[in-house]
């Protein structure tokens, strides 16, 4: 299973989605909720739409691709999103690593 997480714009809110055999999407408000999904679902690859250094606003050339209609991740994102997922990222680690039982392999830069 592959789980997906976008957050909206400036960190707030999130879409979660879980892939397999079947497609489930979820709107979450905190990181908690998030976890326990993760929990709960237990998927072998989590995947993050966000950068990882904050911007403050986007180069030239990512406002140029924007207006040419692309939808792309830039490698610096708004800083709310890169602090909450900074955030995701510390708890999942510490939530993970006290969970034994739990078989899950996950790939966060």
């Amino acid at each position: 299973m592959l789980c997906g997480i976008s957050f909206g714009e400036s960190g707030e809110n999130a879409a979660v989605a879980f892939i397999s055999e079947e497609t489930e999407s979820v709107s979450v408000e905190s990181n908690k909720e998030i976890l326990d999904l993760i929990k709960d679902k237990k998927p072998q690859i989590v995947a993050v739409d966000t950068g990882l250094e904050e911007r403050r606003s986007l180069s030239e050339s990512e406002e140029k691709l924007q207006e040419e209609g692309f939808i792309f991740t830039p490698a610096k994102d708004d800083v709310r999103t890169v602090r909450r997922f900074l955030s995701l990222r510390v708890l999942f680690h510490r939530t993970y690593r006290a969970m034994k039982s739990l078989s899950i392999s996950v790939s966060i830069p």
